[in-house]
């Protein structure tokens, strides 16, 4: 997830948080292992998706999205990692899906669907 939806990868803060330490190892070793076999096979392609993900979050979100907050990245990734902290420290999880929301490159209502899932990211099965 860390290489094809950065800023949303800032969920991992939640194990950070709940001294989850093996699973947030797992997570980030998988990641650096994906890494480091791709960089083996084609480095010139992680300069190529650098550039394109420099690209891209300069760019802003596309003219005929409808932005539903507007607030600088640096500040949405800011009340984003509070937010998880929070989350995890109170075993909300529907809070870790709005704030993953809300690190997004460009908060739209496009994108809006994957908070949908958030009433239902507590529920737990019954016994």
């Amino acid at each position: 997830m860390l290489l094809t939806k950065v800023t949303p990868g800032i969920g991992l803060l939640w194990f950070a948080a709940r001294r989850e330490w093996r699973q947030l190892g797992v997570a980030l070793g998988v990641t650096a292992a994906i890494m480091a076999f791709s960089f083996a096979i084609a480095p010139d392609l992680w300069v190529v998706w650098l550039e394109r993900l420099l690209a891209t979050a300069s760019a802003g979100p596309n003219p005929t999205a409808i932005v539903i907050l507007d607030l600088p990245l640096v500040v949405r990734v800011a009340v984003a990692a509070v937010a998880i902290v929070i989350a995890a420290r109170l075993g909300w999880g529907w809070l870790l899906l709005a704030a993953t929301f809300v690190a997004q490159p460009a908060v739209t209502l496009q994108r809006a669907s994957m908070i949908l899932v958030a009433p239902r990211a507590d529920r737990r099965p019954r016994p």
